[in-house]
Parts: C-alpha cells; sequence; structure tokens
C-alpha cells in the first residue's frame, strides 16, 4: 500500500544522510521546523525513485510539507508560507465546525508535494506516477498516492506566448507598456499560482485530516465547493471559508449580476458537473460561495452532513485512519443516492435555502434585491 506521508527524522534525532540534498525554506507561520515522527521506508524509497526520474528537483521542508521542486527558492519558499498559511486556515475551519483538531492522527505529519516550473515535467509525472491526463490541470491532488503536484501558471502555453510576443516587441521601443503589461502578468501567475497550491492543499487536507476524504465520495459542490472557499482573494491575505471573500468570489458576483447562478437543486441533486467550459466554471464559483455561506452561517447543519456522508461511506471516525484507502478508493459510489433529499433532511428546504443564501449574497455585493423577492422580504 502507497501510505500518505512522508517523514524524514530518524529517531535519535539527526538527520539521515540522503542522496538528494535538502534545502530548508522559510514557511511561516510557524517558523520552526519540525523534525518529530518516525521515518517511512517505502515513502522515502519513492522520493529517491522520483528524483532519479527527474534529478533536477530539489528537496525542500517546512512545518508540515515536503517538497520537490525546480522552481527558484524566492518562489518555492512563497509557496510553502502558502501550504503553511493552508495548514493553519483548514485546521480553523475543521475547530469552527466542532471537530477536536488537536485529535487528527495525521496533523503533526509531512504531507508531499512536487512543484514544477515546467508545465511538460508536470504532464510526464501525472501520467507514469497516477495515470493521470494532466494537459488541462494546473495541478491535482492525488489520495491513492498521498501526494499533491502542480506546475506554475509561469509555464503555460499562453502566458509563455505573450511573453515571447512582447520581447518581439521591446526591440521596437515602448518600454514602459512592455513592462507594465509585464507587472501585470507577474501579478497573474502570482494569483493564479496561489489559487491552485491553496485549492489542492485544501483537498489534501480535508482528505488526510477525515474531515472531506476522498473515500466519502461526497458530491462534486461539496468536494470542489470547499477547496474553492479557500483560495484567497489575493495571494497577500488571509483566506478561509470563514471570510466572506475568496478566489471565486468575482466570478460568482458576475454570475449573480447576470442572473446566471445555476438553480442550487441541480447543484445539489447530482454528484457531477456538467460538461462544458462555461458551466464548470459557474458550477465551481457557485459551489465556492455556497460552501463559504453554509460554513459561515449554518456550520452545525454543514458538520452534520460531512457526518453524514462520512458516516454513509463507511467512515468509522471524522479523523480518518490512512490504513486501507487504496481499497476504500476502488469502492463503487452508493448507489441509488438522492443528493437532494441528502441535502433538505440537513439544511432544509432547498427553495429557502437558496432564497436566504442569495438574498445575502446580493446584499454582500450591494446588488438589488432580485425581481419578486422585495414583496417577499415584507411577507
Amino acid at each position: 500500500m502507497r501510505s500518505a506521508f512522508l517523514l524524514l527524522l530518524i529517531a535519535v534525532g539527526g538527520l539521515r544522510v540522503f542522496e538528494v540534498p535538502i534545502n530548508e525554506a522559510p514557511a511561516g507561520p510557524p517558523l520552526e521546523i519540525r523534525l518529530d515522527g518516525s521515518l517511512e521506508p517505502a515513502r522515502e524509497k519513492r522520493i529517491r525513485e522520483i528524483c532519479a526520474e527527474f534529478p533536477f528537483l530539489e528537496r525542500h521542508r517546512t512545518s508540515h510539507f515536503e517538497i520537490l521542486s525546480d522552481l527558484d527558492d524566492e518562489t518555492i519558499a512563497e509557496h510553502g508560507q502558502l501550504l503553511e498559511r493552508t495548514v493553519h486556515a483548514v485546521e480553523d475551519f475543521s475547530r469552527f465546525l466542532g471537530y477536536d483538531v488537536e485529535s487528527f492522527p495525521n496533523r503533526q505529519r509531512r504531507h508531499l508535494v512536487l512543484a514544477f516550473s515546467d508545465r511538460n515535467d508536470f504532464i510526464k509525472f501525472a501520467g507514469n506516477h497516477d495515470k493521470i491526463n494532466a494537459a488541462w490541470l494546473g495541478g491535482y491532488f492525488a489520495p491513492l498516492s498521498g501526494h499533491l503536484a502542480y506546475h506554475t501558471a509561469a509555464n503555460h502555453p499562453d502566458l509563455m506566448r505573450i511573453a515571447n510576443r512582447i520581447e518581439r516587441a521591446e526591440e521596437g521601443g515602448d518600454d514602459e507598456r512592455h513592462q507594465d503589461i509585464r507587472r501585470r502578468m507577474s501579478r497573474f501567475v502570482i494569483q493564479a499560482d496561489a489559487s491552485v497550491v491553496v485549492h489542492e492543499a485544501t483537498h489534501m487536507l480535508l482528505h488526510h485530516f477525515g474531515v472531506a476524504p476522498a473515500t466519502s465520495r461526497q458530491p462534486m459542490w461539496l468536494l470542489e465547493g470547499l477547496a474553492g472557499s479557500f483560495e484567497p482573494a489575493e495571494a497577500s491575505r488571509r483566506f478561509g471559508p470563514m471570510r466572506p471573500e475568496n478566489g471565486r468570489t468575482r466570478d460568482f458576483r458576475k454570475l449573480l449580476r447576470e442572473g446566471r447562478v445555476p438553480q442550487l437543486s441541480d447543484l445539489v441533486r447530482e454528484r457531477e458537473f456538467p460538461k462544458g467550459h462555461q458551466n464548470t466554471q459557474a458550477n465551481y464559483a457557485t459551489s465556492a460561495a455556497l460552501c463559504s455561506w453554509l460554513a459561515r452561517y449554518r456550520p452545525r447543519e454543514l458538520r452534520r452532513f460531512l457526518d453524514n456522508i462520512n458516516n454513509a461511506s463507511d467512515q468509522q471516525t471524522p479523523a480518518m485512519d490512512m490504513a486501507g484507502i487504496d481499497d476504500a478508493m476502488e469502492a463503487p459510489v452508493r448507489a441509488g443516492v438522492d443528493w437532494l433529499a441528502d441535502f433538505e433532511t440537513v439544511f432544509g428546504d432547498i427553495e429557502e435555502i437558496e432564497k436566504t443564501w442569495l438574498r445575502s449574497e446580493r446584499a454582500a455585493a450591494s446588488l438589488p434585491i432580485a425581481n419578486g423577492e422585495f414583496i417577499e422580504s415584507w411577507d
């Protein structure tokens, strides 16, 4: 079985001599490097195999993560900080829902992250190690392998083409305009990377902590909505579902202004999102907004809904032991699940929830009450 963790310290307190150099990347908070736990030889062997296949990867460690990357030191330090901030945000969210965070069995262990500067290397890794066609992905969390992998947005083909055009155009002058474009591209990359890192790390931590494990087969609105609600509105700002804005808020408010928010009953009725780029983006943004609102205004119900899904999937405790994960991941999805009925059993009538939620969202966005709601609000 491929276990979910990477630990690098031998019991006597000294570091083992590794074939691959280790860089200590600053990653506060917290700033200290915690070196507790026992060594996992199988995971250590797999790390060596990965580094043999991708010899340019260097090892960086933070309090909760072991990172293999060829990104520059400044970038990987920033990403390490984002990962650590995600740990704190997920723990804060879990505490707010009433989980005993200190009892999470996987809380003190380091999780494996692979961060690539080259998109092609990322695609190669995903195909070779996780059998994933990652050509359309910025990153992913692999529950069976237990690791997170991503590539920086700076290497996306569209951005590369823009950068190449700027380089050619700079020969003709107008440096100030080109510098402005480069600054905007840099801000875009920082924000895009932050969204991917935090989103996938949230998947990883909610899974490993047992709050929303991949084995529970939760519906897509919950799976992606929770992760999306953690995405930072800005990379430098604090984030998490307890905050009224996240990285998907702008897209959701655009849907709200244009009257294109998916019907809540349609969103929760199906386990998977309907296909189509526009539909997918709308459902991601709506799910993130919904999960954030539920976390802030219906935390007890959200906790009960998560527990119901976990219990129905034969999860013994909210803080899941990783033993047997391979078999659990391969178990079939519950047959005949009525996702809408499950939702209403916990949260109440879906039309009433939808009205209350959207009224709150419109107020937060300083939008007028929707047609027909003014009279209803005075009933």
